[in-house]
């Protein structure tokens, strides 16, 4: 192992060394927490051939830019599945029991999916609207609510189904 990096803890690191880890311990981090969400972003890109959804995200109030403001939503709603990910690991990794089923995985996709399908176009189909962003020319008509369902359960596939074959490779 390399010499560390004074402010990541090495010797002679001082008040640095309350921040503790090398520097790849970091970006480790780092790419754990924004990569998925990343890849998410990519992964869930075609929902944007939608004009409705791409009025969705221009009009959220994060920067004003549409591929942003994309991009920190797709990024920002990864979070609590990579939440799961790291509970149902843990989770497996501490109970033999729970590592022969596989059922921490399954819980992980069926909630997060459920939730995912009702409150995500609940939040933007009303609750957007309810707080003064005004988003969807056709005027929040019924298809608008299957567009945003089908979008949610989309990008709820997008982590459920890896969590599926997870479940299924510690069950064996």
């Amino acid at each position: 192992m390399g010499p560390r990096h004074k402010v990541f803890g090495g010797p002679g690191a001082g008040a640095g060394m309350a921040l503790g880890g090398t520097l790849s311990e970091w970006l480790t981090l780092a790419l754990l927490a924004l990569g998925p969400g990343l890849a998410a972003a990519v992964v869930w890109s075609p929902i944007l051939a939608a004009g409705r959804l791409r009025a969705l995200f221009r009009e959220l109030p994060i920067s004003g830019i549409t591929p942003l403001n994309y991009l920190v939503a797709a990024m920002a709603l990864s979070a609590p599945w990579v939440a799961g990910y790291g509970w149902a690991l843990a989770t497996v990794g501490g109970a033999p029991e729970a590592a022969q089923s596989g059922e921490p995985f399954w819980d992980v996709a069926v909630q997060l999916t459920g939730l995912y399908v009702v409150a995500l176009p609940v939040a933007a189909g009303a609750g957007l609207p309810s707080l003064g962003v005004d988003w969807d020319p056709a005027g929040y008509e019924s298809t608008t609510w299957v567009l945003l369902v089908a979008a949610s359960a989309y990008y709820a596939a997008i982590y459920a189904v890896p969590a599926v074959l997870a479940g299924v490779l510690f069950s064996l």
